[in-house]
């Protein structure tokens, strides 16, 4: 069993294989800090604020703290600050966001609240793509 097949089955209430350890990631103040204190080299802490969750700095950092996985690799994820932008931006997160959509069970949504900066349409836009991306 795959971690998503397990994941999946843990949120169907179905026999899975075990619980797995997941993070949600991080604030770049934690990250600066542990590399200041040696735990993570610099570039990983830069590369996650660069790139955010499910990254290679991401999935580094999860490997050296022991975590599975990143929740947002099933539910949220997407950089929220594109409301703020253009179409343009948010075209290049969807993209960003395709190869876990293509998947299956990622659910590319906003985590948690929309920031007062968001611009009304940029976020019915990013809805009305989503509703007809094609895979």
């Amino acid at each position: 069993m795959t971690e998503r097949e397990n994941i999946l089955a843990i949120l169907r209430y179905q026999p899975y294989e075990r619980m797995p350890v997941v993070s949600f990631g991080y604030w770049p103040e934690t990250l600066r800090k542990w590399a200041e204190e040696g735990h993570i080299s610099a570039g990983e802490a830069e590369g996650y604020a660069r790139c955010g969750d499910n990254s290679e700095a991401d999935f580094a950092i999860m490997r050296r703290l022991g975590f599975d996985f990143n929740w947002n690799a099933c539910v949220g994820g997407m950089n929220k600050s594109v409301f703020a932008r253009d179409y343009a931006a948010i075209d290049r997160e969807i993209e960003r966001l395709r190869p876990l959509i293509a998947l299956g069970g990622y659910i590319p949504c906003p985590d948690h609240r929309i920031a007062p900066d968001a611009k009304f349409e940029n976020v019915q836009y990013y809805c009305e793509r989503l509703a007809s991306l094609s895979l």
